[in-house]
């Protein structure tokens, strides 16, 4: 498994806690998302948290990752939350109108009630 990332387990809930620096290749990025979508699918129909604390990185590649998770929960009939999202991420997110495609929260706690 990728070391820009990990999956927790809390409050039923599994939290993918994504770890990215400023600057990642983007054959880095195929390889996290093809680690996550694996897990998705192994961990079966779930609420799902994307905790992006550790997410220094800002660009297409995260926006597309971000749109696959949300493709493989719903496909595992699954939810999906993101929290702890940069400002400057969220204007990227209501510009491009996909903040409508995601439940957001400001902290990882108000998240896991989801």
């Amino acid at each position: 498994m990728s070391q820009r990332f990990r999956i927790v387990s809390e409050a039923d809930a599994h939290v993918i806690e994504l770890l990215l620096p400023a600057h990642i290749e983007a054959l880095e990025f195929d390889s996290i998302n093809t680690d996550i979508a694996e897990q998705i699918v192994a961990r079966g129909s779930s609420a799902w948290v994307i905790d992006l604390t550790g997410a220094l990185y800002i660009g297409s590649a995260l926006l597309g990752l971000l749109i696959n998770v949300r493709t493989k929960v719903r496909q595992s009939h699954g939810t999906l939350t993101l929290c702890s999202m940069d400002a400057a991420l969220e204007r990227v997110l209501r510009v491009g109108s996909m903040e409508r495609l995601f439940t957001i929260v400001n902290g990882r706690r108000e998240a896991l009630k989801k």
